[in-house]
């Protein structure tokens, strides 16, 4: 431990002036004594913002793209469901009413909600109410229909 002492206290000013140069620590110099201002001090890793200028909300989704994203939150949205009931009951179930691993509901939603409502990506809260009626509506009338081909079971 006296070793390290005596390194630090020898090389001081070249560790300071390392630190700063790699721009880890700011210090200030006072003119009696080497010492580190530790209410100045950043941290290790230079933070790194991202500005949300670059995106673009506004833009157009193929028809491929729409595809990949229907199938893509339709598998989202069976996790979800098989999820929610496997830690709910614990149970395994294979939610919905189709064969396989995806929920079309959710798949459908996500895309009416990409299409239809691209008029208000400008304004978020009128478009999040707006996606709110229109997925209430779609989960509705998926059931009346359901209902009414299936006999009600």
């Amino acid at each position: 431990m006296e070793r390290v002492m005596m390194y630090l206290n020898k090389n001081i000013h070249q560790i300071k002036t390392n630190l700063l140069h790699k721009g880890y620590v700011q210090t200030m110099f006072l003119n009696t004594a080497d010492t580190i201002n530790f209410k100045k001090m950043t941290p290790a890793f230079k933070t790194r913002t991202f500005p949300m200028t670059h995106l673009n909300y506004d833009r157009n989704y193929s028809f491929l793209s729409l595809i990949a994203i229907f199938f893509a939150m339709s598998f989202l949205g069976w996790i979800w469901e098989v999820g929610l009931h496997f830690f709910t009951y614990g149970e395994l179930v294979n939610r919905g009413i189709s064969q396989g691993p995806w929920l079309p509901i959710y798949g459908c939603g996500s895309v009416f909600i990409l299409v239809l409502l691209k008029r208000f990506r400008k304004k978020p809260l009128l478009e999040f109410l707006s996606a709110i009626l229109l997925c209430g509506v779609l989960e509705y009338g998926a059931s009346y229909v359901l209902e009414h081909l299936h006999n009600g079971v």
